[in-house]
């Protein structure tokens, strides 16, 4: 470290955002507030953090959202203690339902001020439940080397649980609890003083020579299930005009790839986004001879989209959609797990199979 921190809490933020940019955090949309101060300091006197200042929590998840979607790597959200973090809470299911990487970090009180009457208080342990892919509840912060490295470690863990080890990409959340002083300011003996000895250049304090992280996680690339292989390679096989949909399938674009006409701007709500879809549906049954699409907006109930019919259509079950972990075929789901060009093997992939680069 540049300088000696100028108390226990400064110390923890240092050590905590350091790790995270060793491992390759490089954005964090920070909502303010006081409980936070040790990481918001941390953040901002970081040379390889860009930190995006929000007022509004729930602004600063989806901001943070679309910067690990744009980016592909996880971006951070900081929030305060308290009702704060409870606004996190729809970026996190966007995050989960997208296999978006993204990292929630939400300062909290010590453990004598929980529970205790406090105004804005509330339980952020495992506050959004099973929709992140780790929670930790983080220790106190301390000065000892032991628990110094156990910081640089949890880091590296959530770093590595964001972007897939384990699973598919997606939300994480470590919450910290943090002690007065919150400032960067010289602390008394027994209120959050470094120790008597302290030495900034320990492993714990200091990270590891030349800028390396703490430990690696090697990510395993996950395979498709055989038999969901084989049933759409003999989907496919027997169909005569399939219609393969590769990663995200974004409607507005698709529309315009196929010659849709622009049309009016619709209310953001279920019935209009019914609309569109289907719309949609019928384009894409136009297109590839479709009769019937799956609505998953109702559930996966199929429907007949606006009354368009086609000349010979095949079954419905021809209509493949393929993501990075997961195989829809009709209306039923395989999990897969991989890029979207390697679900085939290069025997099912004929002379009408176009495959789009990533």
């Amino acid at each position: 470290m540049s300088d000696s921190p100028a108390n226990v809490n400064t110390l923890w933020g240092r050590v905590l955002v350091d790790e995270l940019a060793r491992a390759g955090l490089r954005h964090v949309a920070i909502a303010p507030g006081s409980r936070s101060t040790p990481l918001v300091t941390a953040f901002a006197g970081h040379p390889d953090v860009r930190d995006h200042s929000l007022i509004d929590e729930r602004a600063a998840a989806f901001f943070a959202l679309g910067l690990a979607r744009a980016t592909g790597e996880p971006a951070a959200v900081l929030t305060t203690s308290g009702t704060a973090a409870a606004n996190l809470l729809p970026a996190v299911l966007e995050a989960d339902r997208s296999g978006v990487p993204l990292l929630l970090l939400t300062a909290d009180r010590p453990p004598e001020l929980r529970d205790a009457g406090e105004s804005q208080s509330a339980d952020q342990v495992k506050l959004f439940g099973e929709r992140v892919r780790w929670f930790h509840l983080v220790a106190e912060p301390a000065a000892g080397d032991e628990l110094l490295r156990y910081l640089r470690s949890t880091a590296c863990e959530a770093w590595a649980r964001a972007s897939g080890a384990g699973g598919p990409p997606g939300p994480v959340h470590l919450d910290l609890p943090f002690r007065k002083p919150l400032a960067p300011l010289p602390a008394a003996a027994g209120e959050g003083a470094l120790p008597a000895g302290f030495d900034p250049a320990g492993p714990g304090a200091a990270g590891r020579p030349g800028g390396a992280p703490w430990r690696r996680v090697a990510l395993g690339r996950r395979a498709p299930d055989p038999a969901a292989v084989e049933e759409l390679a003999l989907a496919l096989a027997g169909a005569e005009r399939p219609l393969v949909l590769a990663g995200a399938l974004n409607l507005t674009e698709l529309g315009a790839d196929l010659g849709a006409e622009p049309e009016a701007e619709e209310h953001e709500n279920q019935r209009g986004h019914r609309r569109r879809h289907h719309r949609l549906c019928a384009l894409l049954g136009r297109h590839a001879g479709i009769v019937r699409a799956v609505d998953e907006t109702e559930g996966g109930d199929e429907r007949e989209p606006d009354g368009h019919q086609g000349d010979g259509a095949p079954h419905p079950g021809h209509v493949v959609q393929v993501s990075e972990d997961r195989v829809h075929l009709s209306t039923e789901s395989h999990a897969s797990a991989g890029p979207p060009r390697s679900i085939l093997p290069e025997a099912a992939r004929s002379s009408w199979v176009s495959v789009v680069p990533d």
